[in-house]
């Protein structure tokens, strides 16, 4: 058994909420672990084994259902994930989760800046932009960052050209594109349309119960002591233990709290710079996109 579908990102655009929701269907075996990333092999993940094709096949060796799947919000990103996919399996059906772009760069800096000074060292959001060029170049990167490309904000939200790299391996039928905004505002209509896509059963209703909505720290002290915690520390307890105990660690030292909004000015300097895109995106859609946005 190997997948016959992916969910290949944007961040921060649905893609485990979706991820979740297809779980749901019996005709669908959604891959429990989410984001393998065993494609994309330019990714500069410094924290990740890289799976052997064994490995990863290894992960839906499980699975009796119909469609089997997995999530990796990266592998749009990726510029050798859609060719590396297209030789795994010419066959192989894409999803493709976008939302607003702005919206987007700045939900997925907060999420990095949830996830500690490892992942996003800069406090300000505006500053974390301006040192977009320095950390391409591996400059001014929060020290042991697992993925530095997770930081360049504004390349992750140029769509059509990663949208391209798809459209180039793959036929547009084999490539399911879908807007998070719909997906907000008819979550029944939009996995319906999935379903269809995956040729399941459309008239099964799921829980589409909110998921990954925005977290803050409740305490930056226990997050300090856990990153302080001498690795001989850690590696006392069996490593089954030490996952689940820093899991709940971390969940109750979080809550859901609305983001505050994007500072005005910038957002307006943004939505200026990403017009063009946003423009081309719907050019390439057939749908205009953002529009009030982007107006």
């Amino acid at each position: 058994m190997k997948p016959k579908f992916l969910i290949v990102g944007a961040p921060k655009c649905g893609t485990t909420a979706m991820w979740r929701y297809l779980g749901q269907h019996p005709d669908i075996w959604m891959c429990p672990t989410k984001d393998l990333h065993y494609f994309g092999s330019d990714l500069n993940f410094t924290i990740r084994n890289r799976h052997t094709l064994s490995d990863y096949l290894a992960f839906f060796a499980d699975s009796t259902a119909t469609m089997a799947g997995e999530a990796s919000v990266w592998y749009l990103y990726s510029q050798n994930a859609a060719r590396e996919i297209a030789q795994f399996d010419p066959n192989m059906k894409i999803i493709i989760m976008l939302r607003d772009p702005v919206a987007m760069m700045y939900a997925h800096y907060t999420q990095m800046l949830f996830n500690g000074l490892g992942f996003e060292n800069q406090s300000d959001f505006k500053t974390a932009l301006s040192l977009e060029e320095s950390r391409s170049k591996g400059e001014n990167l929060p020290p042991g960052t697992p993925l530095p490309e997770a930081l360049l904000y504004r390349k992750i939200g140029r769509y059509s050209e990663q949208i391209q790299r798809y459209w180039d391996c793959f036929s547009k039928e084999q490539v399911l594109i879908l807007i998070q905004e719909d997906m907000k505002l008819d979550t029944q209509r939009v996995y319906q349309e999935t379903l269809s896509f995956l040729d399941v059963d459309r008239n099964f209703v799921a829980d589409f119960k909110r998921v990954n909505t925005h977290k803050v720290t409740r305490f930056e002290w226990v997050r300090g002591l856990l990153r302080m915690t001498p690795q001989t520390v850690k590696n006392a307890l069996p490593d089954s233990t030490r996952k689940r105990l820093g899991k709940t660690i971390r969940k109750l030292n979080s809550k859901h709290e609305k983001r505050k909004p994007l500072d005005d000015e910038l957002k307006n300097t943004l939505r200026n710079e990403f017009r063009p895109e946003v423009e081309k995106l719907s050019q390439m859609l057939g749908r205009s996109l953002w529009s009030q946005a982007y107006s």
